[in-house]
């Protein structure tokens, strides 16, 4: 009877043993249903890739020639992944409580659009738990003082399923990761200029002409400079590469 008293306390203990191991398993994250969440991500850039082409098709059909334009370029895959790879390293802060470091980047050009998917490490002081997450953005250019820059504009941020092991996560911590606003998260990583330079001036040199005929005549054209600017028409993303067009405006002649 003493041993089966004994008994029935082990198995007492083992239950509230089990139950919390179970309860530190939730709170560990180990419940998160991290393929949905991928699934959900995936989905997202399927939708953005696909309204991106259709965007595309109708620019094509019914919009002006691409090369209508004063000056055009193409950007390769591989000029455009050596750019954005300057990230590669970069630390930073989600919140008061989670710090990140970017570990790797992805770049996919589809027809219609340019995304960038971004691997990093991140810890949550919180919780002390660390997390593998990865995030989709938007590439965007623009051109700023005659010179042209990508940014980044995160739209997706989710766990890395494929780093498998580590997936130590607390549904609270993806919530807050989730609900922050991706609009100003792009703040966090600063444009990347584009490696090409545009003078906003050229110089024309002074030139005579004489002509000598039934009349003399004789052309001068004096030594000018020409100022102007540069603005960002379109960029039209393929598989391969992106179309940069832009255009010349506010010329001066001094």
């Amino acid at each position: 009877m003493k041993y089966f008293k004994i008994l029935i306390l082990l198995t007492f203990f083992l239950l509230l043993s089990l139950q919390a191991c179970s309860l530190v398993k939730k709170a560990a994250g180990a419940d998160v249903d991290t393929e949905k969440l991928n699934e959900s991500r995936k989905a997202k850039v399927l939708e953005i890739e696909s309204t991106a082409a259709e965007k595309l098709y109708n620019r094509l059909i019914n919009g002006d020639p691409p090369e209508n334009s004063d000056i055009s370029f193409y950007l390769s895959d591989e000029l455009l992944t050596k750019i954005i790879s300057q990230y590669n390293g970069s630390r930073g802060l989600f919140d008061k409580d989670t710090k990140y470091e970017i570990i790797g980047v992805f770049l996919k050009l589809q027809n219609g659009s340019a995304i960038a998917t971004i691997f990093m490490n991140a810890h949550n002081n919180k919780y002390n738990v660390d997390l593998k997450l990865v995030m989709d953005c938007l590439l965007v250019f623009e051109i700023e003082k005659s010179d042209l820059f990508v940014k980044m504009e995160p739209f997706n941020i989710a766990p890395d399923v494929s780093a498998g092991g580590v997936l130590a996560l607390t549904e609270e911590i993806i919530s807050n990761l989730i609900k922050i606003n991706l609009s100003q998260m792009s703040q966090k990583f600063p444009p990347i200029k584009i490696p090409v330079d545009f003078s906003n001036s050229f110089n024309i040199r002074k030139s005579e002409v004489n002509i000598k005929d039934k009349i003399n005549l004789r052309i001068e054209v004096p030594a000018r400079t020409i100022n102007y600017k540069l603005t960002l028409k379109e960029v039209l993303i393929f598989r391969n590469s992106a179309f940069v067009a832009l255009n010349f405006t506010n010329i001066e002649v001094k």
